[in-house]
């Protein structure tokens, strides 16, 4: 038997030509394809796994903009949610 243990400290959300990324307190993933994330100051979201990456970029070099911007483009929408506020930034 084995115990896998994940620790990711950031989800992105996309949406269309829009990715959110969102702070990590806490995840739990059920079947199908639901997820509940618990956001740093408190906010519940249930999401979709195919609609979201889970990642941990504490020590990486690559970024959670990194990752959105790879995966929508240049032009896309980056939202940044988390520590009580919302952040926009555009190309």
């Amino acid at each position: 038997m084995v115990d896998f243990k994940y620790n990711f400290n950031k989800a992105i959300i996309f949406n269309g030509n829009t990715a959110t990324i969102v702070e990590i307190e806490k995840w739990t993933d059920y079947d199908g394809e639901q997820l509940q994330i618990v956001t740093k100051d408190g906010a519940i979201i249930i999401t979709s796994s195919f609609d979201t990456k889970l990642i941990n970029d504490i020590n990486s070099t690559v970024k959670a903009d990194d990752i959105a911007r790879s995966i929508l483009g240049e032009d896309a929408e980056i939202n940044y949610l988390g520590q009580g506020k919302q952040l926009t930034l555009t190309p």
